[in-house]
């Protein structure tokens, strides 16, 4: 099953947290909320967990599993919308440095899982990136994404930024991990960085070179907890 991307209202500059976590099918808890947040569920072994945080441009990773128990179902999803700007002198066209990572894997049958990226920019070209896993021919059951593109942002004005990931193992009779993850970031191009800087995104963001180091570091440590949970399914 495919996640569709909300559409953003526009203006919308405060940041929300939207996210659901069911396993077994009946125990599901979901929210939506201005603050980073976590959802877990839990039933007879089946399990799901999304967590959204503030860190960089925000973060999200999901993840469920049928635990080892085949008639049961696991979904998660997480979305976080939220506009930013370039604030400084007004209707100038700054560069702006777009960065993101996105993973999409599972393991065993009947598994699901999306990561999606999506910015858009007020009368300039965005940038929209997806990956998808599936237990079926047709996809791979490992993908992910890099972005590494400076787009061209046009100073006070709202450039909105929808991202999401979804984790399902959701066919009856088969086993079953889903993992997803995603994770943007954003940076003014240095020759402007003294007139302009970024505001409404979640937190600060660090230097390019140092989110960098952390997002191979991030991707090493992820194959190597799905290499593990593989194992214990």
């Amino acid at each position: 099953m495919l996640l569709a991307l909300a559409a953003l209202p526009q203006g919308a500059h405060a940041v929300s947290y939207i996210g659901s976590a069911s396993a077994g099918g009946t125990n599901l808890h979901q929210g939506t909320t201005p603050a980073p947040a976590s959802y877990t569920s839990a039933y007879e072994g089946a399990s799901s967990s999304v967590e959204m945080s503030d860190a960089h441009g925000g973060t999200i990773t999901t993840q469920a599993s049928s635990g080892g128990n085949p008639a049961r179902i696991a979904v998660s999803h997480g979305q976080i919308l939220y506009s930013f700007q370039v604030t400084g002198d007004p209707w100038v066209l700054v560069p702006v440095r777009v960065q993101a990572y996105g993973e999409a894997s599972g393991t065993g049958g009947g598994f699901t899982s999306v990561a999606q990226f999506r910015v858009d920019p007020a009368f300039t070209d965005g940038v929209v990136a997806q990956a998808i896993a599936q237990d079926n021919p047709a996809f791979p059951r490992s993908t992910g994404f890099v972005v590494d593109q400076v787009i061209q942002v046009y100073s006070n004005t709202d450039n909105f930024v929808n991202m999401a990931a979804s984790a399902n193992v959701g066919t009856y009779q088969l086993l079953g991990t889903a993992y997803a993850f995603v994770d943007p970031v954003f940076t003014i191009d240095p020759a402007y960085a003294d007139r302009f800087s970024i505001v409404g995104v979640p937190s600060a963001v660090p230097e390019p070179s140092s989110w960098a180091l952390m997002l191979g570091g991030m991707a090493i440590v992820g194959g190597a907890t799905r290499r593990r949970r593989g194992l214990s399914a």
